[in-house]
């Protein structure tokens, strides 16, 4: 596969742009699952640190990067008309709300404050990730700097799990589940997909040196304690159809088997690395999915799809899905939890319609074509149908980590696409 460290002159790659970029990349990498669940570690919102490091990156990418739209045709349309009914939405309608400043804080049982953001702070914050994501998409058409992207992101989430907040109570009938630097469990384990989808690409990327797979075989491993301490129940059904798909995408028995063997000897790693009884409460959590209704979810979808005549043609706009059900008491627990039913409801059937063709060009992107059942096809669509799943089950698209899982994915479907031209 084409490299586009490998265009570089040598005299170059140790130059201070270049050095410039490393450190970017690192800074922004390792930050990236670094919150508000980190307060203890200093006296200013360690959020912040991720969207300041991400606009740097995002700059040199535009000022010296190279080959920098690699997102298909679909998807760009699609984020242009998602961000142009933001601009509508506040800038004709509700420009009222557009406050960029925090407008509440709410103290947590477990000792850690909650800031409620302005919508112009969301917003703002929403732009900077989709421009973070092209720019990885960008980066990541490099071999060396997909492996320095594991190396950061997976440092940086073992320090979330170390020293993260944590959500729930210690008794019997409610289980103690790590939320990590965001505060929200099911963000940790969408990072602990995010931790295996980046060693996955650094893998069918790299030379196979030892220090190269370490690091890989360690991102692995993180990635499923992350997922395991959060006792996330989408994420664990995300990485079980990724899983599926990425056998099934697999030509040879053989090669299969070694997967299957390979599984299970990281689960075994992982059981030693989790504290005791973390996967016995995780399956007592699964099995309560039909009693409590997948912690409200059934609700919430059922009073937001009652509601389908209000949103249908037009949308309500970015960040305002809990206007729609307002009146239930579904609307305490303020989100859809679901992505096309976020896309959905913010943007109306056209934005469901356009997401669902950015998603399918995508898909139609990772097939390589000079080997159809190769192991980069069988990863990349592996990581796909892992965020999409996951997807079904949270709300993901304005996360951190979805661009750095579709910013990689598109990146390395984009050098995938030109090595075949050639």
């Amino acid at each position: 596969m084409p490299d586009i460290e490998n265009d570089i002159p040598a005299a170059n790659k140790f130059s201070l742009r270049e050095i410039s970029a490393n450190i970017l990349i690192f800074c922004t990498m390792f930050f990236a699952t670094w919150g508000s669940g980190l307060q203890q570690l200093g006296n200013f919102d360690l959020s912040r640190i991720f969207p300041f490091c991400a606009v740097l990156l995002t700059l040199y990418v535009a000022i010296w990067g190279r080959k920098r739209i690699a997102f298909p045709l679909c998807f760009n349309l699609f984020i242009l008309f998602y961000l142009l009914h933001m601009f509508v939405t506040y800038g004709l309608f509700f420009p009222n709300e557009i406050i960029f400043s925090s407008v509440g804080k709410q103290i947590l049982n477990n000792g850690f404050v909650s800031v409620t953001e302005g919508m112009g702070l969301v917003c703002l914050r929403f732009i900077i990730f989709v421009l973070f994501g092209y720019a990885v998409a960008s980066l990541s058409q490099g071999r060396r700097r997909v492996q320095l992207m594991t190396l950061a992101y997976s440092l940086g989430l073992l320090l979330s799990l170390s020293l993260g907040g944590y959500s729930g109570e210690p008794s019997a009938d409610e289980q103690l589940r790590v939320a990590g630097g965001y505060l929200n469990p099911n963000a940790l384990g969408l990072s602990g997909l995010t931790a295996i989808c980046l060693a996955a690409y650094s893998y069918i990327r790299s030379s196979r040196e030892k220090l190269e797979n370490y690091i890989n075989l360690s991102s692995v491993l993180i990635g499923i304690a992350a997922i395991g301490l959060s006792a996330s129940r989408g994420a664990v059904v995300g990485l079980i159809c990724g899983f599926i798909v990425f056998v099934f995408s697999l030509k040879r028995l053989s090669t299969k088997i070694r997967v299957l063997l390979g599984t299970i000897f990281l689960l075994t790693m992982s059981t030693a690395i989790l504290p005791d009884g973390i996967y016995r409460s995780s399956l007592e959590r699964g099995k309560k999915a039909v009693q409590d209704r997948g912690s409200g979810r059934l609700d919430i979808w059922g009073d937001y799809l009652a509601q389908f005549p209000t949103y249908a043609l037009t949308g309500v706009g970015f960040g305002r899905s809990m206007e729609v059900i307002k009146t239930s008491y579904t609307h305490m627990l303020r989100i859809t939890h679901n992505n096309y039913l976020q896309v959905l409801v913010e943007n109306g059937l056209f934005g469901l319609l356009l997401f669902m063709l950015a998603v399918w060009q995508l898909w139609v992107n990772t097939h390589d074509y000079l080997s159809p059942y190769s192991p980069r096809k069988a990863v990349l669509r592996a990581s796909l149908a892992i965020w999409l799943t996951s997807g079904c089950f949270m709300n993901s698209f304005a996360a951190r980590d979805t661009w750095i899982i579709l910013g990689v994915l598109a990146g390395i479907s984009a050098a995938m696409k030109r090595y075949e031209s050639q």
